[in-house]
């Protein structure tokens, strides 16, 4: 894998940058050799009318670029090491003195402060001080931070100084022309070139190590500006055996080299610091989408000062629309994406227009609204605010789907509900009939009727509670089954047998067809025995006269046991609630017998803790089939210690 490295601010170097500095100064060695070979006359006709525009042009745009570096430290001084700091300042002083020399031009005969000597003067003063202040800055940690109060007093200072220097050169020279001849000014340019050249080679050579030792692009670039400073200055000196376009190139390689510098502290202080706010933005919208399509509640997050909205998946499902995130620039477009979706939207359209505008850092809610859906949904609505420093900056609002809930306690309530209505029945004969048992001057065969059928109810009632508690475990979670391999025969043979015996009895016939070679099934042989001797029971009780019995085969890859019988049948409406708890078919047999209502209800839990299927099919006066259809196991799948 490839690896990137980091330099000491730990990002990335800027591709291409320090790759492009020996292509740059390529171009300027080229500049200078085309200028060189330019005739001497052409020059000298160029310069008469060219030279004075260019010249202000060129010096303006160094102006220019030098308040540039200034003002991006300055603007960013609260991040930046003190060196940076003290080089902005410097170039505050540099552009000052630069505006200055430019102002002196001696060719503009309109400035009135045109001055051959001052003109020298600031120009020579503004390579010193940069050449110097940036070998100095060398000395300076670039770990080190400076404080906003030493900063300004740092920033002060060079205007101190700038002010002194103006001031000590307007004070002393403008009275004293005859100062410096033309010679002496010779002499002190040349000195003061000299010195600019070896500084700046130096400062480059120095720079470019710490570059090279930090990994990082910066060093380089101001390596790469001091160099074009020393080429600079070396061009000053030929401008005395090559005339013209030479003194021009000396300006442009000057504005060069700022450019430079101003690209290395534009990286360093904005570039790169814009790139890592952008990076971690991105990385943080990235978590905060990934933690929000991980939520199965719908989620939408509101930003006050944008006015937007971001919203997960969960919630684009429960609206309808088929988006992973979905942004919203306002509160109005949010609300009509999902006012059409709401059986009561003025209750959310108030809850949007007040609530989300509220200062109070507290949780509100729930809020219960129904989403129109295939099937309705109930949703609860939670807001929950997003403070910082105990001011609201946006709203979550949550959408938690209570829909199975809302059911499960509405089928809960009524199953107690009936299983109350059950219980009580029994234990209200009970009681009564033992009062009366009880009652003095009973006769005692009168009295043994009324124990025997409190007796009776009081068996219905353990048959009752029995069933419930049955219930309940085979709904438990796993629901306890002792799973075993076993066939169809062996789980059908013992059943079948004594239910023939019974039907005999009613005079109904019986009969069990078991095809052969049948997979073996993987269950609970007791309980699944319960339901089919539930089911078989059933059909004995309910044929009057006729026919019942079992069948066995294999659909597919799963195993089906038919249970038929030529009874009495069921009602459309009776097959639709027959798997309920404590739901009993009205009709004759029903109405001389007693039952708990549970029966089928726990036939169907057992098929299906068995990860099978039970349907019924009837016609009233004709019969009724019920069909079980259960998986068939490769017992090869299974581990060994199930087995």
């Amino acid at each position: 894998m490839e690896r990137t490295e980091k330099n000491s601010r730990g990002t990335p170097p800027t591709p291409g940058i320090a790759r492009g500095i020996p292509w740059i100064f390529g171009a300027v060695f080229f500049w200078l050799f085309v200028t060189a070979m330019v005739p001497l006359e052409v020059k000298e006709r160029m310069n008469a009318g060219f030279v004075l525009p260019l010249h202000i042009i060129i010096e303006g745009a160094g102006i220019v670029v030098s308040m540039f570096v200034f003002s991006t430290i300055w603007h960013t001084r609260e991040k930046a090491a003190s060196w940076l700091v003290y080089v902005g300042s410097s170039f505050w002083v540099v552009g000052m003195l630069d505006s200055l020399h430019l102002l002196t031009y001696p060719g503009m005969a309109a400035s009135p402060l045109a001055n051959v000597q001052l003109y020298v003067l600031f120009g020579c003063l503004s390579r010193l001080l940069l050449a110097g202040a940036m070998l100095t800055n060398l000395l300076i940690s670039p770990l080190k931070r400076v404080s906003l109060r030493n900063s300004l007093f740092m920033f002060l200072s060079a205007v101190a100084l700038f002010f002194a220097i103006v001031a000590s050169l307007f004070g002393y020279v403008l009275p004293n022309p005859q100062l410096l001849n033309e010679q002496d000014l010779t002499w002190l340019r040349n000195a003061v070139m000299a010195a600019a050249f070896a500084l700046n080679l130096l400062g480059a050579w120095l720079y470019w190590q710490r570059g090279k030792d930090q990994k990082s692009d910066q060093g380089r670039l101001i390596a790469g500006g001091l160099a074009l400073g020393a080429l600079s200055a070396l061009s000053f000196f030929l401008e005395a055996s090559v005339p013209g376009f030479f003194y021009l190139t000396t300006h442009l390689l000057k504005v060069l080299s700022y450019g430079f510098f101003y690209q290395a502290i534009f990286i360093h202080q904005v570039k790169i610091p814009f790139e890592e706010l952008a990076r971690r933005r991105s990385e943080h919208r990235a978590r905060m989408v990934a933690l929000m399509n991980a939520s199965k509640d719908g989620i939408a997050f509101y930003t006050r000062k944008h006015g937007e909205w971001v919203c997960n998946a969960s919630f684009g499902e429960l609206f309808g629309i088929d988006e992973e995130v979905l942004h919203f620039d306002d509160t109005d477009l949010f609300y009509r994406a999902i006012q059409g979706k709401l059986e009561e939207p003025e209750k959310v359209a108030a809850i949007l227009q007040h609530d989300l505008q509220r200062d109070a850092v507290e949780r509100l809610g729930p809020w219960r609204v129904s989403v129109l859906s295939e099937p309705a949904r109930s949703v609860d609505l939670y807001l929950n605010p997003v403070e910082v420093e105990r001011e609201v900056l946006g709203w979550l609002l949550i959408f938690r789907d209570v829909t199975k809930e809302t059911e499960f306690h509405r089928l809960r309530s009524e199953y107690f509900s009936a299983a109350t209505h059950e219980i009580r029945t029994p234990l209200a004969s009970i009681d009564g009939y033992i009062d009366l048992a009880l009652e003095p001057g009973v006769p005692m065969e009168e009295r043994r009727h009324y124990l025997n059928q409190a007796k009776s109810n009081l068996s219905r009632l353990h048959q009752l509670v029995s069933n419930i508690l049955d219930l309940e475990k085979l709904q438990a979670s796993p629901p306890g089954h002792r799973f075993e391999p076993l066939t169809v025969e062996t789980l059908l043979t013992p059943i079948a047998d004594n239910y023939a015996i019974l039907a005999a009895k009613k005079g109904v016939q019986f009969h069990c067809e078991i095809a052969p070679g049948l997979p073996i099934l993987y269950g609970d042989e007791i309980r699944l025995g319960q339901a089919l001797s539930n089911l078989l029971s059933n059909a004995i009780k309910y044929t009057l006269a006729g026919s019942c019995g079992i069948q066995a085969c294999q659909q597919e890859d799963k195993i089906r046991i038919d249970v038929r019988d030529t009874g009495i049948g069921l009602s459309e409406l009776e097959m639709i609630h027959l798997f309920e708890r404590f739901y009993r078919a009205e009709n004759e047999v029903t109405r001389k017998t007693t039952g708990t209502g549970l029966g089928l209800s726990i036939v169907k839990a057992i098929i299906e803790s068995h990860g099978g299927e039970i349907a019924v099919s009837s016609q009233l006066g004709r019969g009724t089939t019920f069909t079980i259809l259960l998986p068939i196991v490769d017992l090869s799948q299974i581990e060994p210690a199930v087995l």
